[in-house]
């Protein structure tokens, strides 16, 4: 689960300062009011217009003259994670959060390595930390506002995958919804960001959390596959490759597959998704397009092995099956072009022994039908397990 951002690591929970605070308003740039003074001496307000106020004022400030910090530039509090009695600020992009810095350091290594360094305690590892060029990063830009650290948690996008402001606060509250969460699975829009922030971060188990309730959802046993098309199949491809989930692979794939064809032109060199956001196959890079194409052939294909099975004839004299039932297999297949495991369960809970069908020959047909079934989703984590 380590491709793309890294490994999760699990280490002991250090000693941490909270004693820290910090009051609940933040000061306040007063509004100016542009002036000048006539020649009686009085102030009037200044017949300027605005650009040229705004001009004449950059050009009096010297190149010398410090600039406001980071803290006192516009920011929006949380709505919901904005804790009266928090003692550390965090920032991702316009939006900051006032959060107890103990119960951060508590569930995630990334703040435990932040808050030591920030103490100067982070020569106390044997161990030389992974990603210590971000903590060190975050180190040097952060502020002290009302006694309180502000930390900017805003990295450049090196090809990593950056919890956004919203996907942040989703593991928020994701921490303090965890004993809901226990008897109620949340949705797949919320394991993915939970699970992005909870990986860049370190919430070792709240990752772990999202990874499961994503191969639930994505399940792994041909016999939890059902009829009913499981929305995000395309985002879960896309996550499963970039935290190396393969167990979500056989299932999202064929949730994809199982659709319309997917049409040769719309994998292109350059264009190789769709534009429509709400198209699941937007979410795939080139040669997960290709590899989609090629599971529909071998899908398309599988109906060989399930006609052969349905044509087969009893060995019993004096069973009744005579024809091959035509009308009811290619009915299925017409409406199951590419989906054989569906198609499948519907021909094993067919009632053959009321049309005719000697016992024998209807157990042979749920035998064979069976191990088909298997067969084709084995090859589906052997087309799906491609080189990216």
């Amino acid at each position: 689960m380590s491709s793309g951002r890294r490994s999760l690591q699990i280490a002991a929970i250090g000693e941490l300062d909270t004693g820290i605070s910090c009051s609940d308003s933040m000061p306040r740039a007063q509004p100016h009011k542009a002036s000048v003074i006539n020649q009686a001496g009085t102030s009037v307000a200044s017949t300027e217009s605005p650009s040229s106020q705004n001009k004449r004022k950059r050009e009096e400030i010297s190149d010398d003259e410090p600039r406001p910090s980071k803290s006192q530039q516009t920011y929006v509090k949380h709505a919901d994670h904005w804790l009266l009695d928090g003692n550390v600020l965090l920032q991702i992009g316009n939006t900051r959060f006032r959060l107890h810095r103990s119960r951060l350091a508590i569930q995630s290594v990334w703040f435990r390595h932040l808050f030591e360094s920030s103490a100067g305690r982070s020569g106390n590892s044997a161990e030389a930390y992974a990603n210590q060029h971000e903590i060190d990063r975050t180190v040097a830009s952060a502020e002290v506002v009302e006694g309180c650290d502000l930390f900017y948690l805003d990295f450049p996008d090196n090809g990593e995958r950056v919890p956004s402001p919203a996907q942040f606060a989703v593991l928020l509250s994701t921490m303090d919804k965890a004993i809901q969460y226990a008897f109620e699975r949340p949705a797949f829009d919320l394991l993915q960001d939970i699970l992005v922030a909870a990986q860049f971060y370190e919430f070792t188990e709240f990752a772990s959390f999202a990874e499961r309730g994503i191969k639930l959802l994505f399940s792994n046993d041909v016999a939890d596959l059902t009829g009913e098309n499981i929305p995000n199949a395309g985002a879960a491809v896309d996550l499963a490759r970039w935290y190396e989930i393969k167990e979500v692979l056989p299932c999202a794939f064929y949730q994809l597959a199982r659709r319309q064809p997917v049409s040769s032109t719309k994998v292109g060199e350059t264009d190789v998704s769709p534009s429509d956001e709400d198209d699941p196959l937007v979410d795939l890079g080139l040669a997960d397009c290709r590899a989609l194409i090629d599971i529909q052939k071998h899908l398309a294909l599988a109906w060989d092995g399930i006609i052969a099975i349905m044509e087969s004839k009893c060995p019993q004299p004096k069973c009744s099956w005579v024809d091959f039932p035509s009308r009811t297999v290619f009915t299925i297949k017409r409406n199951h072009p590419f989906d054989p495991l569906i198609a499948i369960e519907k021909l094993i809970k067919h009632d053959w022994h009321t049309r005719g069908h000697c016992t024998h020959q209807q157990k042979a047909f749920v035998t064979n039908l069976e191990k088909e079934r298997g067969r084709i989703w084995d090859g589906l984590k052997i087309w799906t397990s491609i080189s990216t």
